[in-house]
């Protein structure tokens, strides 16, 4: 029988090690956790336009508010779960020149598969990891979705038909001084009916998280407006009830 000489045998082992470690090696995966970000000292400010609609004397009232809004986290807990909870600090003012009035007390977290916020009580599902373009899931899945809200004194389903779709994870984003070249677009609602619209949007920036946000709460019997007979009639124009809002971000740490 043949023998390999020292050198051979060697260079022989060597090579069936690297084919083993290449192949045993498994491809690194990004799952995403960047895009929201998680530490004590981190805020966001936001630019808020908003329209409230609702029934009154004569026909319908439309209250425009314009905002700015700041989110701070400033602490952190463990719940029953053991999962770590971000306090986060909410305030609003109407100008600039103006203090800030405090407004809400929320949570954020995040699991190794799910990132969460918790708000007045009901946990909503923001984001599934890795964030993948046409992953879905129920936005609503840890709460009734037929929850009803208070908006302008009446009573709304504003979360019916919640259903989260990422659209896109390389689109640019650009308002004031602030742009950046690739976000995670969520639609978070897409629901419509004769009588019910639920549509919103959430962008999301690697390591500086929520960037945008518009959402669209609207109900209508087609009485007030249009006696009985919407017909054609853009949403706008038949709305008899709720509220619209767009969210832009001017700052962060």
């Amino acid at each position: 029988m043949k023998t390999l000489s020292p050198l051979t045998a060697l260079l022989l082992f060597l090579y069936l090690f690297s084919c083993n470690k290449r192949e045993i090696e498994a491809p690194s995966v990004n799952f995403g956790y960047e895009y929201y970000p998680l530490e004590v000292g981190q805020f966001w400010e936001y630019e808020v336009d908003s329209i409230i609609y609702r029934p009154a004397i004569g026909g319908i009232r439309s209250d425009t508010f314009y905002s700015f809004l700041l989110e701070q986290v400033v602490d952190t807990f463990r719940d029953n779960t053991g999962l770590l909870n971000y306090r986060v600090e909410q305030f609003t003012r109407r100008g600039t020149d103006l203090p800030w009035q405090v407004r809400n007390v929320f949570t954020l977290s995040r699991n190794p598969t799910q990132a969460f916020r918790v708000e007045d009580n009901l946990r909503f599902l923001k984001m599934v990891f890795p964030p993948r373009p046409d992953r879905q899931w129920p936005g609503t899945n840890y709460f009734d979705e037929f929850t009803e809200v208070t908006v302008g004194g009446n009573q709304l389903q504003a979360f019916k038909g919640w259903e989260s779709t990422i659209l896109a994870d390389k689109e640019p984003w650009a308002y004031g001084n602030l742009s950046f070249d690739e976000v995670l677009r969520i639609q978070i609602a897409d629901f419509n009916t004769l009588i019910e619209r639920r549509e919103g949007e959430e962008y999301y920036v690697e390591d500086v998280g929520l960037v945008y946000k518009s959402l669209f709460i609207f109900d209508t019997q087609c009485q007030i407006c249009c006696n009985g007979d919407c017909g054609d009639l853009e949403w706008e124009d038949r709305v008899e009830q709720g509220f619209q809002i767009e969210q832009r971000l001017i700052r962060y740490q």
